[in-house]
């Protein structure tokens, strides 16, 4: 029996908020998941980012939006020490900030251990690893992916890349290394998403789109995969296509994909679905997912690798009509895949995970089914820890118990989903303000976890079940 938990993250002190809180990403310590970290696009203060954080395992839930500044997109790292990697792309400009601090609870601004800084990038994407070798000190390994935008209009797939973050002294220079990926287009014109992962053998793998055409409201791009096999320090060089010999595997060359503002899918742009995962049991094992428009509907695809990249299987899963696609694999090499998928006028958001070795089969959990009012994201984003998946999608947020039919009403949980800020418990469903007035329902980040019938000591208030 799996036990699945989803919980409306903004804090019952932000009740008031009806903002659309999209564009959400998610990071877990891998020591001690009670701590866990979300960044959403909206800005509760003009004049401030921040996050939400738990400290129970995603009970409950807190606001730390003290850090100067107003983000574009941005994204977090938990290291096993609790030490928060966290980069953001700052307005005006779009200047990347890579932050650090050892305390959730701490005031910005906060230390930056990036210099110099970056301009006119996309969808910085961190991710964080320690390697324990003792008896040596920790370190840990941080990765930022993101695409570069220069003057003479090319994007240039990136990774920043830090072999001791925590070790680096505030103001220091050089402490990222930039690594260019692209190595085919003399001027390239790659993707919004650049997605690193890492393996504790050191092997990273970084997945990216390089866009070869654009003409009016459709793009051709390659998938494109590269290897780096000792923590990202020799330039992501080890994976060569066996076509010309170059560095990144082409997984599939001149997809279709619609782009630009108009083209959506109830609401929701397209050409932002990418991620990618590495068994934490074997780096030979990788599983990718992008959505394109070869067939008559968008669709998601997922593939995999079992030789570190170097030959891909057909299609192992496609979802039609689906997007906010994003991968992770558990301990014991069972991958989870959530998306959400349009059904019926109403964005339905799925969480399913293999249930075999051939990747073919999956199980399907719906999270949510809510309305398509209102944009939701560009992308969202899903961890695991041990047996456990943890993630967090945008919906929207009438705390109606139907909207949630993986946690049925309790009577501790009469909304299905539990609501932490302000809402009715029985009919009409509404969303309550700081002083008990009905308010505007909006957008917001609702937090989940997917838990193995096996896990010990369970997370708090875990009720609702699903076979």
């Amino acid at each position: 029996m799996t036990v699945v938990r989803v919980v409306d993250i903004i804090p019952a002190d932000r009740s008031d908020d009806t903002g659309l809180n999209w564009q959400p990403s998610i990071a877990v310590n891998p020591d001690n998941p009670d701590q866990i970290v979300i960044t959403s696009t909206d800005v509760p203060e003009e004049a401030n980012v921040g996050y939400w954080f738990s400290l129970d395992r995603g009970d409950t839930w807190q606001a730390n939006f003290s850090e100067p500044g107003n983000e574009m997109d941005q994204s977090p790292a938990l290291a096993v020490s609790g030490e928060l990697y966290w980069a953001v792309a700052s307005s005006p400009g779009a200047v990347l900030h890579v932050l650090r601090s050892p305390n959730l609870l701490a005031s910005g601004p906060l230390p930056e251990i990036d210099n110099p800084l970056r301009q006119s990038l996309d969808q910085p994407y961190a991710l964080s690893f320690t390697q324990r070798q003792p008896p040596q000190p920790d370190k840990d390994r941080v990765y930022v992916g993101y695409v570069q935008h220069t003057d003479d209009y090319s994007a240039m797939a990136t990774i920043d890349v830090c072999l001791d973050a925590r070790s680096v002294v505030v103001g220091a220079v050089g402490a990222f290394e930039t690594v260019a990926l692209d190595h085919r287009a003399a001027v390239p014109l790659d993707g919004y998403e650049v997605r690193p992962t890492v393996h504790s053998d050191g092997t990273v793998y970084v997945a990216y789109k390089g866009w070869l055409s654009q003409a009016a409201t459709t793009i051709r791009a390659d998938i494109v995969v590269e290897r780096d096999d000792t923590w990202g320090s020799a330039g992501f060089v080890a994976l060569k296509d066996p076509s010309d010999n170059t560095p990144g595997r082409l997984v599939a060359t001149n997809v279709r994909i619609r782009d630009g503002e108009n083209q959506t899918l109830g609401g929701q742009r397209l050409n932002n679905d990418l991620s990618i995962a590495v068994d934490p049991s074997d780096s030979a094992k990788v599983y990718l997912v992008w959505g394109d428009n070869a067939g008559p509907n968008y669709t998601l695809r997922v593939r995999r690798s079992l030789d570190r990249g170097n030959s891909w299987s057909n299609d192992l899963l496609t979802v039609d009509n689906a997007t906010l696609a994003c991968l992770a694999i558990n301990s014991d090499g069972r991958v989870g895949f959530m998306y959400q998928q349009l059904v019926a006028g109403k964005w339905e958001t799925h969480f399913r995970r293999t249930t075999d070795a051939t990747g073919q089969i999956w199980d399907d959990i719906i999270l949510a089914r809510t309305a398509t009012a209102g944009l939701l994201a560009d992308y969202a984003r899903v961890s695991s820890v041990a047996k456990d998946f943890y993630g967090v999608f945008p919906a929207w947020n009438t705390p109606d118990p139907a909207n949630f039919p993986a946690t049925p009403p309790t009577p501790t949980t009469p909304n299905g989903a539990k609501f932490v800020r302000n809402a009715t418990t029985q009919p009409p469903w509404n969303l309550l303000g700081s002083t008990g007035e009905v308010v505007a329902e909006s957008v917001d980040p609702f937090f989940y976890i997917v838990q193995d019938e096996s896990t010990l000591a369970p997370p708090t208030g875990l009720e609702a079940t699903v076979r």
